[in-house]
């Protein structure tokens, strides 16, 4: 049946996306076979959509994606729907969409995906509606021009998305909707501009997807997904290697006759057609590195599936869906990831229990939530405290060599009042091994500095310094290098709150050293590949 207005929580935001993925495929489904159907079904949920109380405007990214969908809809099926039904969808469009954009307006001052969305559906619906309220359409057009520079900015200096992959996905996608939209409807010269970072950040996207999964942190995940959105950036750079992690789905649906769901599938055809051929070109390039809010570098030994893929991340928890993960690195090798990040956590379960997770000083009860904090992510803890909230870990070094491919962040700020130095470097070793290498200076007062890696939960300890991971038929050797008297443990990474997600599948294997007061140290940890590893030898 057509959707229903019902809430969860806070949200509507699955029924806007279910009713935009609805709409845009039947359309394009009419549009492209004429049968009349998919003609009457998208009518029936547009009718359906119009006829809510209203879409929720007091979380906006559910009537952003909304009024995306009546928009599209009424836009690709304009001479076709009913007069009448015309009429109550136009209707729907400023009332339910546009009309409570000036007062739910909190997002027009964001730097974040909420601009991106929210001003990407304002904008296509304005646009839907030009001809009948043009007034009101170009009221709307002016304030997304100015607003849209926000995010734009964040893309700087190299196109690395601040809040991850996943997020880049979302934003990247209704922005790039909103140039397209205004460019085709408009013309050129009115056209929404983007920056060389934005367009940029398609190679970051390209970058970010190792063999086993995106390098997920913040609130992302770490499956590869479909993104048509890089069909238009493939088009408007003339360059089809931004395409290559799209092949494997391109393949799928050849061979399998395998459908990705994706509410914007119709676009990337669309997208395509520019192309002057759809060929999947493989990157050259072995390493990526962006600054910016959230500056990250990955390298990999090769673009095969069984090559190791190394990526390093800095910033600032305090980045919109930050964690304290200053420092943290992610692992593939031979098609499996080792070093996990465990990603975001689902928001209504926490909502739910009364927190609040988007508040992000020191104090806030974000850091209730384990996989948030850095006790849970791939980096320093010291003394059992958290990373500093306004703390800020640049890149400082990115190297290129013969044999080894390295990068540089400085994670000292996160760790203030207890550490006076704490610089962090990765490297991949003649496309073999990994290592991670800590340059670490105590304060004042003595501290016990914890390294930790979470990773999969079968781990043998082989010695002291030596542990063993194993993941389907496959091993990584986790080798203490320095100090010499490092000796691994083994614990849990089952949270303390019964509410939150339990982590299935991982451990966190980790060591501790003692410092002394003003002491220096050096924590290095070499990861080692096996395809089988004996554990009798």
């Amino acid at each position: 049946p057509p959707v229903e207005r019902e809430q969860t929580g806070r949200r509507i935001l699955s029924v806007s996306r279910e009713a935009l993925e609805r709409i845009i495929h039947f359309a394009y489904a009419y549009r492209l076979t004429e049968d009349k159907r998919y003609l009457q079904r998208a009518e029936a949920e547009m009718m359906a959509v119009a006829a809510f109380t209203d879409w929720n405007p007091s979380h906006f990214l559910d009537v952003a994606e909304m009024t995306t969908a009546l928009a599209i809809g009424y836009d690709w099926l304009y001479a076709d729907i009913q007069a009448q039904d015309r009429k109550v969808i136009r209707k729907a469009i400023v009332e339910k969409g546009l009309k409570p954009s000036f007062e739910y307006d909190g997002w027009t001052r964001a730097h974040h995906n909420w601009n991106q969305v929210c001003n990407g559906g304002m904008v296509l619906g304005a646009l839907a509606i030009y001809e009948e309220d043009t007034v009101l359409a170009k009221k709307i057009l002016q304030r997304a021009d100015t607003s849209l520079m926000l995010p734009m900015e964040d893309y700087g200096p190299d196109g690395a998305y601040p809040e991850g992959p996943g997020y880049w996905s979302y934003g990247t996608t209704y922005h790039a909707i909103a140039i397209d939209a205004t460019k085709t409807a408009l013309g050129e010269a009115r056209a929404f501009k983007y920056t060389p970072p934005f367009i940029a950040s398609a190679w970051y996207k390209l970058h970010m997807n190792g063999p086993a999964g995106y390098f997920n942190y913040s609130d992302n995940g770490y499956k590869n997904s479909l993104s048509p959105v890089m069909c238009w950036f493939a088009a408007e750079t003339k360059d089809p290697e931004v395409l290559w992690n799209q092949k494997p789905f391109f393949d799928a649906m050849k061979q399998k006759n395998a459908i990705y769901s994706n509410r914007f599938t119709p676009l990337m055809v669309i997208w395509a057609s520019r192309l002057h051929s759809l060929v999947f070109l493989q990157p050259e390039d072995q390493l990526w590195a962006g600054k910016g809010k959230s500056p990250v570098a990955v390298m990999r030994s090769s673009w095969n599936e069984d090559a190791i893929f190394l990526g390093i991340k800095g910033g600032s928890p305090s980045a919109n869906h930050g964690h304290m993960d200053a420092g943290t690195f992610v692992m593939d090798a031979l098609g499996e990831r080792w070093a996990f990040d465990l990603g975001g956590h689902p928001y209504h379960t926490l909502e739910s229990q009364g927190l609040d997770i988007w508040d992000r000083n020191q104090e806030s009860e974000r850091w209730q939530i384990m996989r948030y904090t850095n006790l849970f992510h791939n980096t320093l803890v010291v003394n059992m405290a958290l990373q500093r909230v306004d703390s800020y870990a640049p890149l400082t070094s990115v190297i290129e060599g013969e044999d080894t491919l390295a990068a540089t962040v400085d994670i000292s700020s996160a760790y203030a009042g207890y550490l006076s130095r704490a610089v962090r470097t990765v490297s991949l070793v003649n496309d073999q091994y990994v290592r991670i290498k800590d340059d670490v200076v105590n304060g004042s007062l003595p501290a016990t500095v914890q390294w930790n890696l979470i990773t999969a939960d079968s781990v043998s300890l082989h010695s002291s310094h030596m542990a063993v991971i194993y993941q389907n038929g496959k091993s990584l050797q986790a080798i203490i290098e320095k100090p010499a008297h490092g000796a691994w443990f083994i614990s849990s990474t089952r949270p303390e709150n019964t509410f939150e997600d339990l982590n299935p599948g991982t451990v966190r294997l980790g060591f501790k050293v003692e410092m002394a007061k003003d002491e220096e140290e050096v924590l290095s940890v070499v990861l080692r590949p096996a395809e089988v590893f004996n554990i009798n030898k």
